[in-house]
């Protein structure tokens, strides 16, 4: 039992993000020299207990720093990454980052013909089932930032952004050994002050290149940039189940409406059915009738009422 709970701790220790370790180390740091700043003036108190109102004034420094510095850790370590941004040295950028030049020496790419993927399509995972179907034609290709993105999202110390980041590696590690369709990641720089959205906008615009994604404002942004965005949730729409009205089918009501005496129902794939005068019916298996359906940016919603 001792070796496990021992094996336990050592895992739990390696899971915490280096930056994390970093950011607690300077706030330690940070808090001794503000504890021993206010100290000079306290050793001077003409009392046999000045010492300990001094080791006091430390440990509540050092305490205040290591709450506001873990506090902020994501928002740190996101200042320091971008003050000294890593490079590439293999890299043949001659030009400074703001001048945005995406030129990268990768001139076999048939850029009409790639798709970039972004960092939500790559998290969200339906983009490795899509390949493997055969109905993505083109070339796959993520650029370095979006695989930095990752990797820092990888990083994090939430438990639940840690999770999201190691599941999209997966995802890039299971195209990689997709064979309908190339992949290739390519070093390209952004610019200092772009995020991540904008680089990726950007580079589709000047090259010609399409967008895979799942962020819905990305996917507004590309079509006012005139960029051709192949949104993964729109695809997921498109084919969910027709149903037309006077189809019969039988549901399972499982919960209220938003109105009163509707009931919920789903099908299969998703789609939601609004049962009218169905809130008596639920946890009932029922025959229904489509009266109507709207399509809405959220899907398909369907309308209808018992047999």
């Amino acid at each position: 039992m001792r070796y496990n709970n021992y094996g336990l701790m050592l895992e739990k220790i390696k899971s915490i993000p280096l930056s994390t370790v970093f950011v607690a180390l300077g706030s330690i740091v940070t808090g001794l020299l503000i504890g021993f700043l206010i100290s000079i003036p306290l050793d001077k108190l003409p009392y046999d207990w000045s010492w300990a109102v001094s080791f006091g004034v430390y440990v509540v420094a050092v305490a205040l720093m290591l709450f506001l510095f873990l506090s902020q850790r994501e928002v740190i370590a996101d200042f320091f990454v971008r003050l000294w941004p890593v490079k590439n040295p293999s890299s043949k950028f001659s030009k400074p980052e703001e001048e945005n030049d995406f030129s990268t020496g990768q001139e076999e790419i048939c850029w009409e013909k790639a798709i970039l993927l972004d960092t939500s399509a790559i998290i969200d995972g339906r983009i490795a089932d899509i390949v493997g179907t055969g109905f993505i034609d083109g070339e796959l290709v993520v650029p370095s930032f979006v695989l930095q993105e990752l990797q820092r999202i990888s990083d994090s110390s939430s438990l639940v952004k840690r999770g999201r980041g190691r599941r999209g590696l997966e995802i890039l590690e299971s195209l990689k050994k997709e064979e309908h369709v190339p992949f290739r990641v390519v070093v390209l720089e952004k610019g200092r002050q772009q995020d991540v959205d904008d680089a990726l906008i950007g580079l589709a615009s000047k090259k010609g290149a399409r967008v895979i994604t799942t962020d819905f404002n990305l996917n507004k942004v590309g079509k006012v940039r005139s960029v051709r965005i192949l949104n993964i949730n729109e695809l997921a729409n498109m084919v969910k189940t027709v149903l037309v009205p006077g189809e019969e089918l039988a549901v399972d009501v499982i919960q209220e409406g938003k109105e009163n005496g509707q009931g919920v129902a789903y099908l299969p794939d998703g789609t939601m059915i609004v049962v009218e005068n169905g809130q008596d019916l639920i946890g009932q298996k029922v025959d229904i009738v489509v009266e109507r359906f709207f399509q809405t940016d959220a899907g398909r919603m369907i309308f209808a009422k018992p047999v």
